[in-house]
């Protein structure tokens, strides 16, 4: 009768890891590794883990952007043509795609900064001014290159001059 030889350590952090970056979820994980969620957290918050997704994400990242910067150019020099286009919606249609990638930029920003904000906190700025610093950050960059801002996501907390929230 075959019998699989148990697993050691390192062949089951490496498979861990694996399947959290294939996004497989917390529920699915206690099921394949036959243990609870709890375990499982407890192991995504060892350092050694930890460490080790990160890098995996980081040479994704890596990856991905090399690729993406290669045709940057490329794509960058199309749009800038778009602009001096006759059609007034191609224009807006290019100036919007420009704009876009620095507006999810400030978003990640913000986000990173929320899931930090304990550590933000520490230094005195709160999860709060950081909304607005971004607001104001979109504003002028719009300003700058002569377009409407972007409004804000609606649900996401911003209130207007009168206190209350803009939903």
């Amino acid at each position: 009768m075959g019998t699989r030889a148990p697993e050691d350590r390192h062949e089951r952090r490496e498979r861990l890891i694996r399947r959290v970056l294939a996004g497989v979820s917390h529920p699915k994980l206690a099921t394949e590794f036959n243990v609870t969620e709890r375990t499982i957290r407890g192991w995504l918050r060892r350092p050694k883990i930890r460490e080790r997704i990160e890098q995996a994400v980081d040479a994704a990242l890596g990856s991905y952007t090399r690729r993406l910067v290669a045709t940057a150019a490329k794509a960058h020099g199309t749009l800038l043509k778009l602009l001096a286009d006759e059609s007034s919606q191609v224009r807006l249609g290019a100036a919007r795609s420009l704009v876009a990638p620095l507006e999810k930029l400030i978003e990640l920003r913000l986000t990173l900064a929320k899931r930090d904000a304990a550590e933000v906190a520490d230094y005195g700025i709160s999860a709060k001014s950081l909304e607005q610093l971004s607001v104001e950050l979109r504003e002028h960059l719009a300003t700058k290159r002569g377009v409407q801002p972007a409004k804000p996501h609606e649900g996401n907390g911003q209130t207007s001059g009168n206190g209350q929230n803009d939903h």
